[in-house]
């Protein structure tokens, strides 16, 4: 923390100021938990960027967001930044630091590195905390409110470029305090396995900040997922909890194939980011020999969390649902027309409390589509049961009509996957010219 404060200082010192948005372009490391926190703490906005992207998403994301700095990680295996920056930015090899002037990106005036080589053009983050060491930012409540933006994600761009997401400083302190509070993290001393990409909202707000806010001790695994990478992390660093997709789960269980030689502690182990069928849950359960094993439901315009499981669920919970809905916080399954419908009955989840985004960053019109008087609409299928637990149906766009009969793709993958030799199933829609569309299965 005092390095990140020390950071926050240091770009306080070469001219950032609060609303400021500075750009965080790196894999998993020390140094991006470093420039996010201490960016936070000095009224500073982040902007994630994924590590993989190259010329022309950077460039959207610098033009999208609007950003006054963009931060760098250091050069890894299969990834230098500098070498694509200096391409997007010529300008850096006449510049000094802090003097950046372009016209693709008038915004833009500085760019800070987490390496360790010089630079032309570029501040040196070891610098700025070195230039500032034990200070701490100037910020005050009149500066920040619990309102304003903290922090900006990018959604996948499967419909269309990405979409910048701007939660609030009021979402993520009550998401990860509440969501800590789920996950048993106020309990004597918890060591968490990061091995979520960090630029996702499941890596930042549930994966390293939620454990921070509860005094826990992150371990990051390695800079990009690794499955093998994630088991020798849980095991020589004796970790009690781990949070992942489904995806990374079932490639951490098929690494664990005929290995007995691993010691698990954990305690438990969240699974989110994707739909999980119940099949898959149980064989986390049975393989990691955690406690407890957990699901959540969330999304970026939701600051990652919406329904998350409590710690005493019984097992069928677990499986069967996606957790409780989180606490002070409203939900309403609606039909096409906006009505509500009855408890157990399918329709449109939507969203209303502190978790809710601001907006989509300079969009309008997909912020107007998706929050409308006060709640956001998710575009997901879900039930609800009396007792505020949610079940996620799929998406209302994936929904396959067949011959008129409208079917949700996860409920046939969940029976696929109960199969002894089914690792992972998609289920999709095809065109059939009689039935309109006709089901496909991919195993």
């Amino acid at each position: 923390m005092k390095k990140a404060d020390s950071f926050g200082c240091g770009l306080q010192a070469v001219g950032y100021e609060a609303g400021d948005k500075l750009g965080i372009w790196s894999h998993n490391c020390s140094q991006w938990v470093i420039a996010v926190i201490g960016a936070v703490r000095a009224g500073i906005i982040p902007v994630l960027i994924n590590p993989m992207y190259e010329k022309s998403e950077l460039s959207y994301c610098i033009n999208k967001t609007e950003l006054k700095g963009l931060f760098i990680g250091e050069t890894i295996r299969n990834k230098n930044y500098n070498k694509t920056l200096y391409e997007v930015l010529p300008e850096l090899y006449s510049c000094n630091a802090g003097g950046l002037t372009t016209r693709q990106f008038p915004n833009l005036s500085s760019v800070i590195t987490a390496g360790k080589e010089k630079t032309n053009g570029i501040f040196n983050m070891d610098n700025l905390i070195d230039e500032n060491i034990n200070r701490n930012p100037v910020i005050n409540g009149s500066t920040v409110k619990p309102e304003d933006v903290c922090i900006v994600h990018f959604t996948s761009g499967s419909t269309g470029n990405p979409k910048a997401v701007q939660d609030s400083h009021l979402g993520v302190v009550n998401t990860t305090y509440f969501s800590g509070l789920r996950s048993n993290f106020n309990e004597d001393h918890q060591i968490i396995c990061v091995q979520s990409p960090l630029f996702h909202a499941l890596g930042s707000i549930i994966t390293l900040m939620t454990p921070l806010h509860h005094g826990a001790t992150v371990v990051i695994a390695s800079p990009v997922y690794s499955p093998s990478a994630s088991l020798h992390a849980v095991c020589s660093e004796n970790c009690t909890s781990i949070t992942g997709t489904p995806t990374m789960y079932v490639n951490m269980l098929s690494t664990m194939k005929n290995r007995n030689d691993l010691s698990l502690k954990l305690k438990s182990a969240l699974v989110a980011g994707a739909p999980c069928s119940p099949e898959l849950i149980r064989r986390i359960n049975d393989r990691f020999e955690a406690k407890v094993v957990r699901n959540l439901y969330g999304l970026t315009e939701c600051t990652a969390t919406v329904f998350q499981s409590m710690p005493d669920d019984r097992d069928n919970l677990v499986t069967d649902t996606v957790g409780y809905i989180t606490d002070h916080v409203e939900v309403k399954v609606v039909d096409s027309s906006g009505s509500m419908v009855p408890f157990g009955c399918q329709g449109e989840l939507a969203v209303r409390g502190y978790n809710n985004m601001i907006n989509y960053l300079n969009d309008p019109i997909k912020t107007k589509e998706t929050l409308r008087d006060g709640w956001l609409y998710t575009g997901d299928t879900f039930t609800l049961t009396p007792d505020g637990y949610g079940k996620l149906v799929g998406r209302s766009k994936d929904v396959i009509i067949r011959g008129g009969e409208n079917i949700a793709p996860k409920e046939i993958e969940d029976c696929i996957n109960t199969h002894s030799n089914v690792i992972e199933s998609q289920v999709v829609g095809l065109a059939d010219e009689r039935l309109g569309e006709e089901i496909c299965a991919v195993v």
